[in-house]
């Protein structure tokens, strides 16, 4: 059983950040590395001072840095800081844009860009993830949220043939409801009202979620497109 002075994480870095020899900056970087993850899985979860201790490691050149940005990366997830997320990734995506890490990191940067209120960059990382790295597991929810950010860009006719490839792609895929309803919502505004209905009814049966009652809302309101105007009174009065 290791066990570790509880300054030995701060002398470690203290160390790497004063020394010039290359050597030794690798030894220190991989006890800097040990002592984060240690940092994170065994002492309460405190990512934000795993982040102090990572980010020299993650800012230098060496056999380390790569899984430095990594972990990084997560730890500014973890601590709700998307700013940091983003910025941490565009240093490792520049650096290493051939991992094996990079859609897993770029998926967390495409929601951090969201939560930050960009979605134009958000899209950007969303396409490069399906397009780019469809093999990866990451392309799945990168399918379906790029569908989501070409209708906010109100581009129906493409949004609509990324949720039908997202459905053959992925039919057992706990995102399917929303590719479905993204789909009829694209039907629905290029007035294909009875394809739109069809496909709100299937959301409204495969789901609890919020997404229901959007559907179901839709739903009546393609009733009303149609003229039926009894039974989209039902319709509404189910929302």
């Amino acid at each position: 059983d290791v066990r570790f002075h509880p300054r030995a994480g701060l002398l470690a870095l203290e160390g790497f950040r004063r020394t010039e020899t290359l050597a030794v900056r690798r030894r220190l970087g991989g006890w800097v590395c040990f002592r984060a993850h240690r940092q994170l899985e065994l002492e309460r979860k405190d990512y934000a001072r795993a982040a102090e201790i990572l980010a020299p490691l993650a800012s230098a050149q060496g056999p380390h840095r790569e899984k430095a940005l990594y972990r990084l990366v997560w730890c500014r997830q973890m601590t709700g800081d998307s700013k940091g997320v983003t910025a941490a990734y565009e240093v490792f995506a520049k650096e290493f844009p051939s991992s094996e890490l990079a859609p897993e990191l770029a998926l967390l940067a495409a929601r951090a860009h969201s939560k930050d209120g960009d979605p134009e960059k958000a899209g950007v990382i969303f396409r490069s993830i399906a397009d780019g790295r469809p093999e990866k597991p990451e392309a799945e929810a990168a399918l379906v949220s790029l569908g989501e950010r070409l209708l906010e860009e109100r581009k129906f006719e493409e949004a609509r043939a990324r949720f039908q490839s997202f459905l053959e792609r992925y039919p057992g895929s706990s995102f399917a409801y929303r590719a479905r309803f993204g789909d009829a919502w694209a039907d629905e505004n290029l007035g294909r009202i009875d394809e739109a209905v069809e496909k709100y009814k299937q959301v409204v049966k495969e789901t609890k979620t919020a997404t229901a009652a959007r559907a179901q809302f839709q739903l009546g309101q393609c009733l009303v497109a149609r003229k039926d105007y009894r039974n989209a009174i039902v319709e509404f009065l189910q929302v």
